[in-house]
């Protein structure tokens, strides 16, 4: 009787190691997330990327009755403006600039521009840009040149008209 009670201790004495052990395991090996992604509360979030147009401006070669005017959105990613009056064959450049106000590198930000085609007139204009580069480092800004122009035989009633731009910025790792 006396030898079954101390196989009895010694076997519950052994589970009990065995469980203590293995629940240090599971707390030690368990994931633990310190930053989460909003919204999503098991997602690990490491940094982020936010691009923002900082300026824009009128540059050198612009025919000097264009204007800028009706600028939302700067210090955000979408950037909104006129430009203009242009006529047949007119070329306006635009200064820009964006900074990474984010905390993670990024290998290839990607500026879009686009003209509104809100009417028939918006779509004789066409957009570009120069100056993005390959890769932006967090807090590092760039700049850039945007060119708009309109086409050279647009209808008569589209002569002196504004174009309605907006620039985007994006990004990602």
């Amino acid at each position: 009787m006396q030898r079954t009670r101390r196989f009895a201790s010694v076997a519950l004495v052994g589970f009990a190691v065995v469980a203590v052990a293995g629940i240090g395991f599971a707390a030690f090996t368990a994931n633990a997330y310190i930053n989460s992604a909003p919204g999503n509360p098991g997602a690990p979030s490491a940094g982020s990327i936010d691009l923002i147009v900082t300026s824009l401006s009128v540059g050198a070669g612009t025919p000097a009755y264009a204007a800028l005017t009706n600028i939302t959105g700067i210090n955000t990613n979408l950037a909104t403006f006129d430009l203009g009056p242009l006529g047949p064959g007119d070329v306006a450049y635009l200064d820009y600039s964006i900074q990474n106000i984010g905390s993670l590198n990024i290998p290839s930000p990607k500026l879009t521009v686009t003209t509104t085609a809100a009417n028939t007139c918006d779509s004789l204009f066409s957009a570009g840009s120069s100056g993005a580069p390959t890769f932006l480092n967090a807090g590092a800004s760039y700049s850039g040149v945007l060119t708009i122009s309109e086409e050279l035989s647009p209808p008569a009633v589209c002569s002196g008209y504004s174009a309605t731009v907006t620039l985007t910025v994006t990004g990602s790792t």
